[in-house]
């Protein structure tokens, strides 16, 4: 079966899915990505569908998504899908020395030791327990713009848009907002002090 290649993909666990995960992939749409940018699996139900869910997931996440969006929460490792096989796809990337792939959020005080693969003194997660969904949304768009599609994305003040070439119409006008990589050792998780200008 061909996949198709998606802007981003996002792993979490499913106690997250209704408050946080959904609602941050609807606002992504808001700001001009489309379901067929994002694999969010309630929008891709029909490509894992079958006995080779698991296979296909990890095929999807390592080599189909340009951006793997991860909420990290304390019960992520324990939880079957992510934890025993979304897991493994960015662990294999993170080894493979394609840490820009990664976006790490992190949720409820998870202790970063506790992931498999991860130290909290060299990954830093962007902790989104009170942040708006939309503004999370914003966040992510920053964070694939700076490492993926800096010329084609333009996240302003106010009504926020993103546009590519032969999708969506250029805005006339639109106020550009500085950005600059932040200094992680290993992982860039994007938190508000090594992340990038602008965005909260």
């Amino acid at each position: 079966m061909k996949l198709p290649e998606f802007k981003m993909g996002f792993t979490f666990s499913g106690k997250y899915r209704k408050d946080y995960i959904r609602p941050m992939c609807e606002a992504l749409l808001k700001l001009g990505f489309h379901k067929n940018d994002i694999f969010y699996d309630e929008w891709h139900e029909e490509l894992i569908n079958g006995t080779r869910g698991d296979e296909i997931l990890k095929e999807i996440y390592r080599h189909h998504c340009e951006l793997v969006v991860v909420l990290l929460s304390p019960d992520y490792k324990e939880r079957n899908w992510p934890g025993n096989i979304e897991w493994r796809s960015v662990k294999e990337l993170i080894n493979e020395g394609k840490d820009d792939k990664i976006c790490l959020l992190g949720i409820d005080s998870v202790d970063i030791d506790k992931i498999d693969g991860l130290y909290k003194h060299q990954a830093i997660p962007k902790y989104i327990d009170s942040t708006p969904s939309a503004e999370v949304a914003k966040f992510i768009v920053r964070v694939y713009r700076q490492r993926f599609d800096s010329d084609d994305i333009d996240v302003g003040s106010g009504t926020q848009t993103i546009y590519r070439s032969g999708d969506l119409k250029k805005p006339s006008q639109i106020s550009r907002t500085n950005s600059r990589p932040g200094h992680i050792d290993r992982v860039m998780g994007c938190d508000d002090k090594a992340g990038v200008d602008g965005v909260f």
